[in-house]
C-alpha cells in the first residue's frame, strides 16, 4: 500500500477555502496563481499561526535552539499526547530531553503546514541516529526515519495545546530499533 501525502499547496488551498490541486496535473504557475488567490481567503490569524509553526520548526527542530522554546510555548501549555513507552514506563517531564539525548544527529523535515482558525498542524519526517539509551533500549547506531503530525492550538501568539507529535510515535521508533 502506498502512502499519498498532500503537498503544501494542496493543504493551503484546502485550509483556506480553495479547491485542492493535484500538482502532477497542474503547472507550477497555475498552483502559484491559485495560492495567491486563495491566500486572500485565509484570515490573518491563520497566516500568522502557520508562520509561527514554521518559525518554531526551524528554530527548535532544525537549529536545535531548545533554549528558545519559551518564545513559542505558553506557560499554561498542555500536551494531550500520550507516549507508549517500552516496558510500560511512564513518561515524565523530561520525556523530550531523554528522547533527544538518544538520537543525534536528528533532522526534521517540514512536509506540510495547515491552519484553520486557532489551530495549526504540521506533518513532519524525522531522520535520526540512535546514539544513546532510549527508554531502556541501548544505542544501536541505526539511522531511522519516521513520520508524524502535530496539531496545536494557538492563543496570543503561543502554543497552548498539543495533540500528536513524537510522543505518539514512540512505539514505532522502539520497533524500528529492536527489529532488524
Amino acid at each position: 500500500m502506498s502512502r499519498r501525502f498532500l503537498t503544501l499547496p494542496t493543504l493551503v488551498l484546502a485550509a483556506c477555502g480553495g479547491s485542492p490541486v493535484e500538482p502532477e496535473d497542474t503547472t507550477a504557475t497555475q498552483v502559484a496563481d491559485q495560492l495567491q488567490t486563495t491566500s486572500s481567503r485565509c484570515t490573518k490569524t491563520e497566516i500568522d499561526n502557520r508562520d509561527l509553526l514554521h518559525s518554531y520548526h526551524v528554530t527548535i527542530w532544525d537549529e536545535g535552539r531548545w533554549d528558545l522554546i519559551g518564545n513559542y510555548i505558553a506557560p499554561d501549555f498542555v500536551s494531550h499526547a500520550v507516549p507508549v513507552l517500552p516496558g510500560g514506563q511512564t513518561p515524565g517531564a523530561d520525556f523530550m530531553q531523554k528522547f533527544l539525548s538518544a538520537f543525534w544527529p536528528l533532522t526534521s523535515h517540514e512536509d506540510s503546514i495547515m491552519s484553520a482558525d486557532d489551530r495549526v498542524s504540521i506533518q513532519w519526517t524525522i531522520t535520526a541516529t540512535h546514539v544513546g539509551d532510549f527508554f531502556g533500549i541501548p544505542a544501536t547506531g541505526r539511522t531511522i526515519t519516521f513520520s508524524g503530525m502535530d496539531a496545536l492550538r494557538v492563543r496570543d501568539g503561543k502554543f497552548v495545546e498539543h495533540w500528536g507529535g513524537i510522543a505518539d510515535q514512540v512505539d514505532e521508533v522502539a520497533a524500528k530499533l529492536t527489529n532488524p
